[in-house]
């Protein structure tokens, strides 16, 4: 698992995370997703970027998609993912405007 260490890094990162959507699982992306920051979690350089943060919350839920607890309908997994890439796409405006 590459192992981001700046936030220009983390976002390809994702995006190649998210390209996978179309052969893997969601749960097996989000996992990856949340492993990315987990994996450099002595480090706080995305603690202030708030796409990170939202995203990480979202992928976190993810990892447990099909728990009942989590996700009462398969369709909040599907909203979840368009908000994950809602955010994804204003995440890089910001870093292109940095």
């Amino acid at each position: 698992m590459d192992t981001p260490t700046n936030l220009n890094e983390l976002f390809e990162i994702w995006q190649s995370d998210l390209f996978k959507l179309a052969t893997d699982m969601p749960t097996e992306v989000a996992y990856d997703m949340a492993g990315r920051l987990l994996s450099c979690d002595s480090d706080d350089w995305y603690d202030a970027n708030r796409y990170v943060l939202e995203i990480f919350d979202l992928v976190t839920d993810l990892q447990m998609a099909y728990d009942p607890a989590v996700y009462g309908s398969q369709q909040e997994v599907i909203d979840d993912w368009a908000q994950v890439k809602k955010l994804m796409a204003e995440f890089e405006q910001e870093l292109v405007n940095e």
